[in-house]
């Protein structure tokens, strides 16, 4: 990053408090526990904390400069070099991270969808590395924070970049898009995903579809029943793909191993290409696989970089991530839990080959407003009956359990994930499978690590 304190105000249309126009930033930190001496520090404010308080504190670290919204008199007795008086210190960061980018002409891939979204990234990611220098955004920070905190460490050795981005309001993604200027927009599917905020799921796809306007080039799931509202939004060429209906991008010839990977035909405009084998579990994840060829083809690709990049990918933990411990099969699905994401996860649970029984551990699906316990009770009505245990975590997630009576013999609700680990370790044997899975908050990863220390 190299960008002058004149830069900077003409982007965010700021106000000099005191400093000089021509110093340059390099760096640019919201975060005061990870600041460093030299950064621009932007004093966010949210509904729990006002980083104006850690003004003081930042200064004696050796912040360049400060970007406030408020008199910093009222929060230190110390002032940084420079101080930039902005109205939204969100909005500013934004601002900044769009005038860095700005100074690349590089295409931007941008990711986003109910489900796969972080998948997705990483396999494009492994595709388009089979030629270019890519930079991607990291873990699935794709709010209006991480995506700027990222995007601002785009540099000259990168060719193109994969951005994932996220919703949790209706504005977000609009604002996401202009602050990535994208360039190709994938959406991976439309589904009941943050109902509390975008309030029902023609809300989630008008909300999503606002990623389309700012893009030259879509790729779209001709599987989903939504996407006919998405193209709509596009103003450039679609690329579609799926294996239902009639895609520009599919596959045939679906096979799942014993251990649960995918192997399929993949197809281009109707050109049979070559047999491809995931590396990760779940027939769901040939749809991720698919976008992730599109992005590849539209870069220009070879048939054969494009399979090789979708061979190579490595899965991310706590998606799908196959685990043996004492010879439970355990799939760790814990980083987050929607209906359609679960509905997969469950039908991968009940279609792999086991010796033993099948266990789920079910956690609470959050931000589904005033739908969540009629999206609770419908889950727990349509889990595979050849479970043989459920286990619920949270109190959302006692709807599943209920709806789940009389499809399956065993169920237990607890209330934190010890507890739930706990009966895990009692009823469990040698050869059984337990999926574990649950939005962000409930924080089931905590299972896996009992079990781990207990057993």
């Amino acid at each position: 990053m190299n960008l002058t304190i004149a830069e900077i105000l003409q982007a965010t249309q700021a106000n000099l408090i005191q400093g000089n126009l021509n110093t340059v930033i390099t760096q640019v930190s919201t975060d005061s526990r990870t600041l460093k001496k030299g950064d621009l520090f932007v004093a966010l404010v949210g509904e729990k904390f006002d980083a104006h308080n850690f003004l003081e504190g930042v200064c004696q670290q050796g912040a360049i400069g400060a970007v406030v919204s408020k008199p910093v008199a009222e929060f230190s007795q110390l002032a940084p070099p420079i101080i930039v008086r902005v109205n939204d210190t969100l909005v500013a960061l934004g601002d900044i991270a769009n005038c860095h980018r700005r100074k690349f002409d590089l295409p931007i891939v941008a990711i986003t969808g109910s489900n796969g979204k972080t998948t997705t990234k990483d396999i494009t990611t492994s595709v388009l590395g089979q030629r270019f220098s890519v930079f991607k955004s990291e873990k699935s920070y794709n709010n209006q924070i991480g995506i700027p905190s990222r995007l601002m460490q785009l540099s000259e050795v990168d060719e193109i970049a994969v951005l994932e981005i996220g919703t949790s309001w209706p504005g977000e993604i609009e604002r996401l898009s202009q602050i990535t200027a994208p360039t190709l927009g994938v959406i991976t599917n439309i589904g009941p995903a943050h109902l509390e905020l975008l309030g029902s799921i023609e809300g989630v796809a008008e909300e999503k579809g606002a990623l389309l306007t700012h893009v030259e080039y879509a790729i779209l799931n001709a599987d989903d029943p939504m996407t006919p509202r998405l193209t709509g939004h596009v103003c450039g060429q679609i690329t579609t793909f799926g294996w239902q209906n009639d895609a520009d991008i599919s596959a045939g010839e679906i096979e799942i191993d014993s251990f649960g990977k995918p192997t399929f035909t993949l197809t281009i405009s109707g050109k049979e290409i070559d047999r491809v084998h995931l590396p990760c579990l779940g027939k769901h994840n040939i749809y991720n696989a698919l976008a992730a060829a599109g992005v590849g083809l539209w870069a220009g690709l070879t048939p054969t970089e494009i399979c090789t990049g979708l061979e190579r990918f490595q899965p991310a933990d706590m998606r799908m991530q196959p685990i043996v411990h004492n010879d439970l099969r355990i799939i760790n699905d814990a980083y987050n839990s929607n209906p359609e994401s679960l509905k997969s996860a469950l039908t991968f649970l009940s279609d792999i080959e086991i010796a033993g029984k099948r266990i789920a551990i079910l956690g609470d699906m959050l931000e589904l407003g005033e739908h969540s316990r009629t999206l609770h009770l419908k889950a727990g009505q349509v889990i595979p009956t050849n479970i043989d245990l459920l286990i619920t975590v949270g109190p959302h997630s006692r709807a599943i359990a209920h709806g789940a009576e009389g499809r399956i013999e065993s169920i237990i609700s607890c209330d934190t994930p010890k507890q739930a680990a706990q009966e895990l370790i009692q009823y469990a044997q040698p050869g059984d499978a337990v999926l574990i899975k649950g939005s962000r908050g409930i924080q089931l990863e905590q299972v896996l690590e009992e079990l781990m220390h207990e057993t």
